[in-house]
């Protein structure tokens, strides 16, 4: 059955980090069948040695990640650099277990565009603005 891109697998960064010959055999043959292939668990200090090899068509940040950029300056620097270089090489980032609207607007303020989970807050008119959605209830 070909994938047409329908089919994404996600495979944890531990996994690619210790694995790596066999994910990029993997990969291969997932993208000849028309599959995607996405690292889960992503963390920015772990990913030099297989992203250069591997590039995968999706990274799915890391739920540590994405609290230590909330507090840390630099943690948030360098996800602001990672987004760029990611955006063009055409690999999407999905940040997850983000709860608050104010995260949400400044992540897809970076250039990260997907997200797994909810916000808990109620979106104001400000957010709609924000995502071009002006017009909508």
């Amino acid at each position: 059955i070909k994938g047409e891109g329908r089919l994404v697998f996600l495979l944890k960064q531990d996994d690619v980090l210790n694995h790596l010959e066999q994910t990029l055999v993997f990969a291969e043959k997932a993208r000849a069948i028309g599959c995607l292939v996405g690292v889960e668990n992503f963390t920015i200090d772990d990913s030099k040695p297989y992203l250069q090899s591997l590039t995968p068509d999706y990274l799915k940040l890391a739920p540590e990640l994405i609290k230590s950029a909330r507090h840390n300056e630099k943690v948030r620097d360098s996800l602001k650099h990672l987004t760029k270089i990611m955006d063009a090489r055409g690999v999407k980032i999905i940040v997850t277990a983000v709860e608050n609207v104010v995260d949400m607007q400044s992540f897809y303020k970076w250039g990260i565009k997907l997200f797994q989970g909810y916000a808990i807050q109620i979106p104001s008119d400000s957010l709609h603005r924000e995502f071009g959605f002006e017009g909508e209830s």
